[in-house]
């Protein structure tokens, strides 16, 4: 508790007060200094990780020479051979390895169409709070839950090459803590006409005020042979249409998590008796910690992560500017 304490109150404090209490578990200055720091360590046997103590962020231009940072932080990593890691375990699923792989195999045909959401209901109160997810800078639907659906389109279909925007306020005004009211300046829902490099063409939509949902992260993807749906409110299945079914037959099955579909059976020998939110960071872990042993790439390193805020910022850019923007 006394670490979560000091960890909360070292953005306010001056660099200097924080480096005279904390320079013995500061292995450098810059991010080449750390990574060289923690190499040696590595050397000796001892694993580490490398964390950045900076400042909250209050303006865009804060927030513009921060992302200038994230850029030197990731290259500077990938130059060391350092490994890096951003929380995106809804991709851990098996199930979503499934849908990867019917779609590779051909199984769908050739693709038409993508549909994909992340709508939850936690804003959808409008005497609810301002918070810190209300603020211009890295706030809104899109950047909180929109982030994940872009990262499952890209996981399935490949890089997203332009997209066309349509962001919107809902609610303009929320009380702060203090009683006062705070204007809202980012979306409370997003949608997004999509195209991916491969040539397919869909439809993003991030939604923090979807009354009565409290976890739809779907997807759909039609094809030529079959379709797949999925929900995240229902994440050990993954249902298949196929039109090989004999007519009168057709419809879509459930294809239900087991332990043909890994790394179900590391939590479970039975099939149906389901995975939960918590093992997907299980095994998002695991595949860190695989990746720092060398024996498999990372899960989702930082370059990924810029890639999907860069995504985002192409979404916000093309709502105000009223046009398609490439995003590769």
């Amino acid at each position: 508790m006394i670490n979560s304490m000091i960890a909360g109150i070292l953005p306010y404090m001056p660099k200097k007060l924080v480096w005279m209490f904390s320079k013995e578990y500061i292995a450098g200055e810059t991010i080449e200094e750390a990574i060289v720091n923690a190499k040696k360590l590595n050397a000796e046997g001892i694993m580490t990780t490398i964390d950045i103590l900076g400042e909250f962020i209050t303006t865009l231009d804060e927030a513009e020479d921060n992302k200038n940072e994230y850029l030197q932080v990731i290259e500077a990593a990938e130059a060391a051979g350092v490994k890096t890691q951003v929380g995106f375990n809804y991709l851990m699923n098996p199930m979503l390895n499934v849908a990867r792989e019917m779609i590779a195999a051909g199984e769908l045909g050739e693709i038409y169409s993508y549909r994909g959401v992340h709508a939850e209901d936690y804003m959808a109160d409008p005497n609810g709070a301002w918070t810190f997810r209300h603020d211009p800078v890295g706030g809104g639907a899109l950047a909180d839950i929109g982030s994940h659906a872009l990262a499952t389109a890209e996981f399935l279909l490949g890089p997203i090459s332009q997209v066309m925007g349509d962001c919107r306020t809902l609610i303009p005004v929320r009380k702060d803590s203090q009683g006062n009211d705070r204007k809202v300046e980012v979306d409370d829902v997003s949608h997004a006409f999509v195209q991916f490099e491969a040539g397919i063409t869909g439809t993003i939509e991030a939604n923090w005020v979807a009354t009565g949902r409290s976890m739809q992260h779907d997807f759909e993807i039609y094809g030529s042979k079959g379709s797949l749906h999925f929900s995240q409110e229902r994440f050990n299945e993954l249902h298949y249409f196929s039109t090989s079914d004999a007519i009168g037959r057709g419809g879509f099955r459930r294809i239900e998590a087991s332990p043909a579909h890994a790394p179900y059976g590391d939590f479970c020998v039975a099939p149906g008796h389901q995975i939960g939110f918590n093992d997907l960071k299980a095994i998002e872990i695991k595949g860190y910690a695989e990746a720092i042993a060398g024996l498999a790439p990372e899960p989702f390193n930082f370059r990924a992560g810029y890639r999907i805020q860069s995504l985002v910022e192409a979404i916000h850019t093309s709502s105000r500017e009223k046009v398609w923007v490439i995003t590769n």
